[in-house]
């Protein structure tokens, strides 16, 4: 991977693009053996300590819907460029290093929700490369501390979904990558917003990917 893309990847590593979400952690039951019937014991002090987060509460504006308009767009970076559809009603505004561009509605709370492409020119790396360098670099903001309780509820070749707490807001983050046919452009897209915005970041998250093209 080039240490251009790889700076890109790590700069881009918060979407800053903040906003307050409820993440919901899911953990399969384990079953017990046939037979055998639990019993209650003494509660014991935790082996391990226990964090507690102070989460503020997220703006009551309504949950982001499934049907957001889209207007097709060029974005240019170097000598790279990708037309996607994007919100055309959003304000649009471009992020250092220059290589993304956020989506958001200007009338609302930053800690609502909020849309983010990324173009990758230079040397191709994997989409799978692409996605374990952003989740190294929110655990490295999680380590200085700019992020806290940074959590992946999914991950497979090509994105990830992730909640952390940001400014005392929790936050959902849906984020895909994908190669642009036969260029060395790889196009990143994220979404982050509240647990109530879910089923409208995963629609404008497809959608947007969806109609990528060199």
């Amino acid at each position: 991977m080039s240490t251009r893309v790889l700076g890109v990847l790590l700069a881009l590593a918060v979407l800053g693009v903040a906003a307050g979400y409820a993440g919901q952690r899911a953990l399969d039951p384990v079953s017990s053996p046939a037979g055998f019937a639990a019993l209650p014991v003494p509660a014991t002090s935790p082996s391990y300590p226990v964090n507690e987060y102070d989460v503020s509460p997220d703006p009551g504006v309504a949950p982001l819907p499934t049907d957001v308009a889209l207007r097709r767009m060029t974005l240019r970076e170097g000598g790279e460029r990708a037309s996607v559809a994007a919100p055309g009603s959003w304000r649009r505004v471009a992020v250092e290093p220059g290589a993304a561009w956020n989506f958001s509605r200007a009338d609302y709370p930053v800690n609502t929700y909020l849309l983010r492409v990324t173009l990758l020119g230079g040397q191709r790396i994997s989409t799978s490369v692409a996605v374990a360098a952003r989740l190294v670099a929110l655990r490295a903001a999680e380590s200085d501390g700019n992020l806290e309780a940074v959590t992946v509820e999914t991950q497979d070749e090509d994105g990830f979904v992730a909640t952390y707490l940001q400014d005392g807001y929790r936050r959902v983050l849906m984020e895909r990558y994908s190669t642009l046919g036969d260029s060395t452009a790889q196009l990143g897209v994220a979404v982050t917003g509240r647990e109530v915005d879910r089923a409208g970041m995963a629609d404008l998250l497809e959608r947007v990917l969806a109609s990528a093209r060199r």
